[in-house]
């Protein structure tokens, strides 16, 4: 602004410049776009501040659940405004302003999404994995052939399957597809050599640790083991949502 020679008189912006109309007009957009985003609609920037002023007296989920019900009514403000254009016209929004209720509905479905989320997570801290792992299910031992092990998986359909040794210690992770993919071609090569290496919980890990270890490494199932390193559950993510979802949705609202 001072490098384009603007000067400020009342509320209204001038520059003296001989480098165009675009870097005034660049200026005026990017102040626009910081106005707009510090407005307290979570999840923009200034609902995120919001956000982060609750939390200094109360805990981050309920702190997101109020930021984000202030931000949803912001957002029927901005739909209602940019509907009212149709009607009333205005200097401010313009005439038939379309974008304005798009962006609203953005707010009102990501402060949703957000709301959704932190009350699930905060769910998901005080449920333990040993309480919904499935602790029967089908192990492959290492060193089978993939051509034996497409009859050994024809008995359990899973997604994947941990590969353990005698002791039941994990050795990795084979998917369902790899398998197949590799019987009619390789019948006869080590299912070992199909297996992916894959973190490995315990049955004490909560289901908020759980969800963030397969973000972390890409997996959707994590293999359950004992102190010893054998395997006795696995927790797939649709049980951990599941579990979680249901139980956050009988909770009327976040302790």
């Amino acid at each position: 602004f001072v490098g384009m020679g603007g000067t400020l008189s009342g509320a209204s912006l001038s520059f003296e410049t001989n480098l165009g109309g675009i870097l005034p007009q660049l200026f005026a957009a990017n102040v626009v776009l910081v106005v707009f985003n510090l407005i307290p609609a979570f999840p923009m920037d200034g609902g995120r501040v919001l956000r982060a002023a609750l939390a200094l007296c109360t805990n981050r989920t309920r702190a997101t659940v109020i930021a984000a019900r202030i931000g949803q009514a912001i957002a029927l403000l901005f739909i209602a405004a940019g509907v009212a254009t149709w009607v009333w016209p205005t200097k401010i929004f313009g005439e038939k302003n379309i974008i304005l209720p798009f962006i609203g509905l953005f707010i009102f479905l990501v402060a949703q999404q957000e709301m959704a989320y932190a009350v699930f997570k905060q769910t998901a801290e005080t449920i333990r994995v040993g309480h919904i792992m499935a602790p029967r299910f089908l192990a492959l031992p290492f060193d089978l052939s993939v051509g034996a092990a497409v009859g050994e998986i024809s008995r359990e359909p899973l997604a994947e399957y941990p590969l353990v040794d005698k002791q039941f210690r994990f050795r990795g992770m084979v998917s369902r597809r790899e398998i197949l993919k590799m019987s009619e071609a390789f019948p006869d090569r080590p299912l070992l050599e199909l297996a992916l290496q894959s973190p490995v919980i315990s049955s004490e890990h909560t289901c908020s640790e759980a969800v963030e270890t397969m973000r972390r490494y890409g997996v959707s199932v994590l293999p359950v083991a004992n102190p010893d390193g054998q395997v006795v559950g696995l927790v797939g993510i649709a049980q951990l949502v599941n579990e979680a979802s249901y139980l956050a949705s009988q909770s009327k609202k976040p302790q």
